[in-house]
Order: C-alpha cells, then structure tokens, then sequence
C-alpha cells in the first residue's frame, strides 16, 4: 500500500522528471528517439498539442519499470541493482581517467577555493551544487519501505549513512573531474554560476 501512495502521490513529480531525463539521454544517442521529433502534433479547439518520441520514451520508461516491479520485489532488487552497478562503475571508470591519462584543461590547484579567488570560490561552488542536491532527496523514503527491512534498527541508520557518505564521496570526485578536466570559464553561465 505504500508503495502504491509513494508512486502516485508522494513521487509522481519526481518519477516523470527522471523519465524525461533518461528520455533526453536516449535521444543524444538515437535521434529519432529525441523530445525533438515528434509523433503527433495536432491543433484542437485552438491549443496546440504535441507528442514526441521522446515522451513516448518516458513514458514507456516509467510503465516497464513498473511492471518489473509489480511482478515483485526480488525482480526490482535485480534490476535496481544492475543498474546501480552500471551507474557507479560508469562513474568510477570516468574517476579513474581523469586522474590518470586525462588532460588538465582547466583547474590544476585548488588553492583558489580556499583563498578567495573571485573565479574559483566556495559561493560558485556552492551555486553549481544546488543540482547534486537533488540527488539527496529520498532519504524519507525509507518510511515507507522500513517495515520490509530486516533488522530496522540496525539496518536503517547504517543504511542512511553509508548512503549519504557514498553519494556524498562520489559527487565530490567527480566534481573534481569537472573542475580539472574543464576551464572555469567554459563553465560559468551553466547552472546559474
């Protein structure tokens, strides 16, 4: 019953946002997939609509995911953590790189966040975080899903913290790719910096 609520209600927002993100990806690698190409588009009683492949990405996103879901839980934890694991290894791969053959096109010292500098500063920093910041979000949800967990007591708080330190480890690294791999002007201007 929960999960049902945590769906339709407490996640919807959320659920459709990540949707049309995987959708956007999957149009940068197949085009005709894209928000861009549309599959319908029509003018009814004066509005404009419009539907794209893109969507329908989404979409079909969102009702595939459910149904492995739905079939049941030992299914979902196989293929959340596949996907899980592909993510962290992607990211651990794109680590690895940068600190060994990538090139160092933008910061090579970071002595500017901690003097001050006016192009590299903690408040910059702090602005081009605010996006990382949704990653956070969920935490709550281990309300819902606490009285399937064996071991609450113990497995909660070990759960959330080594969560919350590993989102927290990952996030910093790569930002520090980001921040060595690209010049600080090239940056400003995205994500309000």
């Amino acid at each position: 019953m929960a999960a049902g609520r945590f769906f339709w209600v407490i996640e919807c927002g959320g659920v459709a946002a990540l949707a049309v993100g995987f959708a956007e990806y999957v149009g940068c690698f197949v085009p005709v997939l894209s928000t861009k190409t549309y599959f319908l588009k029509l003018s009814l009683l004066g509005f404009d609509y419009s539907l794209s492949f893109g969507q329908l990405v989404a979409v079909a996103s969102i009702l595939f995911l459910s149904a492995i879901n739905y079939i049941g839980i030992k299914s979902g934890i196989v293929v959340q953590n596949f996907f899980t694991f592909l993510r962290i290894a992607a990211v651990v791969v794109l680590i690895v790189l940068d600190l060994t053959v990538g090139s160092k096109a933008g910061v090579v010292s970071f002595e500017g966040f901690l003097t001050g500098d006016k192009s590299i500063s903690i408040k910059l920093f702090g602005l081009a975080f605010i996006a990382v910041l949704w990653t956070y979000d969920g935490w709550y949800g281990i309300n819902c899903a606490a009285e399937e967990i064996k071991n609450p007591g113990k497995n909660i708080p070990r759960g959330l913290i080594l969560g919350t330190l590993s989102v927290m480890l990952i996030y910093f690294l790569v930002n520090i790719v980001y921040v060595s791999a690209l010049p600080v002007e090239r940056m400003k201007g995205v994500m309000g910096v």
